[in-house]
């Protein structure tokens, strides 16, 4: 079986990490987005649902948040947290666990494959403690007015919703301070040789 090294890709929302997942994918390293396994893991197909994880949400918010089909229903669950740190938390602490989990077995078959790198995209990479799975990490940043428009165009929300998000989001300092290698990815840089600077420096140091 083949030395496999796992790369933490985070950064705040409109930051472009998928964006910047595609640019790896190109090179071969492939992406696990952690936001898209949370929702496998609560959504309507048995055979991907995390049954143990959907029991425990059931049992810290309530049966309504349980959709007919089995599967989590966010604006029930949206609903109980919104507003409330404490219980923003307490989902966390649950559903952390079980994504991790699931990631690791994910890690354990991209070993399999004979690929050197794999990348796992994680939001909360350092909230959740996901960061401890890795050899490396990666923080995408951009410009905050940027971000802003980002938002907007993607999840068409109004300005005054996207600022918010973000206010309620780190700053590019805590990326900055905690990850091993920063991608820019605004006007004025390129994303794709900065990946490939940082592929270059991997090769070097492994």
């Amino acid at each position: 079986m083949s030395l496999l090294y796992t790369l933490g890709l985070t950064g705040a929302s409109g930051s472009g990490k998928g964006y910047i997942s595609e640019i790896f994918a190109r090179r071969n390293v492939e992406s696990l987005d952690t936001d898209a396994l949370y929702h496998s893991l609560t959504g309507s197909n048995p055979a991907l649902r995390d049954e143990a994880l959907m029991e425990e949400l059931k049992s810290e918010f309530g049966n309504d948040i349980i959709s007919p089909d089995g599967s989590l229903c966010r604006p029930a669950l949206r609903e109980r947290v919104f507003n409330s740190p404490e219980k923003l938390k307490r989902l966390n602490e649950i559903a952390h666990p079980h994504v991790i989990s699931a990631a690791l077995s994910w890690i354990k078959e991209q070993r399999k494959s004979g690929r050197k790198y794999c990348i796992i995209d994680a939001p909360l990479l350092f909230e959740s403690g996901m960061n401890d799975y890795c050899d490396w990490t990666i923080g995408v940043i951009a410009d905050r007015a940027l971000r802003v428009s980002r938002i907007i165009k993607r999840d068409g929300i109004f300005p005054e919703a996207a600022e918010k998000r973000i206010s309620n989001q780190p700053d590019n300092e805590f990326y900055q301070t905690r990850c091993d290698f920063i991608i820019v990815n605004d006007e004025g840089h390129n994303p794709e040789l900065q990946v490939d600077i940082i592929l270059q420096k991997l090769n070097f140091m492994v």
